[in-house]
């Protein structure tokens, strides 16, 4: 089953493209930063390298009835908390952050920032640009994630509900590195739009059903 199905439905699973298998949880994940309550297996995450700096993530996503998660287990050598959550200020000198980005089930894109001065529980922030040109981010506590400090980098794991996504979903890991780097980007969203174009694809109910005897 896809979100959304649409034109591309059809088209077969593309991990390549961005395309996200989405695994049905009998239970409500608990946000804590972890997948150890997503029944995975070992080899039950997908990965992607940056190219040019040692920055990776590990990823993979779930659904239960109402929610869809996503957790990122990222590899990064010089992890670094939000500095400054002034919207004017430059993201790459606020610290290391994440991007998701999906359309909506009418068909719009939406971006949203993840970012925290500490671990935790956070809300992800919409940025908004005022009549005047002033730069906002705007609180949208539907989306929830909890980041937590591993040793090697970190994880983050996101919950938003399944009526928020149309079709497509991806996300973005940055790294910000040292004020003489330029930020280091990883992840399923596209590098010149920014926009999602991977598909969230999730097993069918009813086959999963029949399928649990066996």
């Amino acid at each position: 089953e896809l979100f959304g199905a649409g034109n591309d439905s059809s088209a077969p699973f593309d991990a390549r493209a961005g395309d996200l298998y989405a695994r049905r949880l009998t239970t409500a994940a608990l946000l804590d930063g972890f997948a150890d309550d997503w029944g995975l297996a070992p080899d039950g995450l997908s990965r992607i390298a940056a190219v040019g700096a040692p920055l990776s993530v590990e990823y993979a996503a779930a659904v239960d009835e109402a929610n869809l998660y996503l957790i990122l287990v990222v590899k990064d050598p010089t992890p670094g908390f939000e500095q400054s959550n002034d919207p004017a200020a430059p993201l790459r000198s606020r610290g290391d952050h994440v991007w998701l980005g999906f359309d909506t089930p009418d068909g719009t894109s939406e971006s949203y920032l993840l970012a925290t001065q500490a671990p935790g529980l956070l809300s992800a922030r919409r940025p908004t640009t005022s009549t005047y040109g002033e730069r906002r981010e705007v609180i949208e506590p539907r989306i929830q994630a909890f980041w937590q400090p591993v040793h090697g980098g970190y994880q983050v794991e996101i919950r938003l509900p399944q009526a928020m996504v149309g079709r497509h979903l991806g996300f973005e890991v940055v790294d910000v590195g040292s004020a003489a780097d330029l930020p280091a980007r990883v992840g399923t969203l596209d590098p010149s739009t920014h926009q999602s174009t991977g598909r969230v694809i999730v097993p069918s109910a009813t086959l999963a059903l029949a399928l649990e005897p066996l």
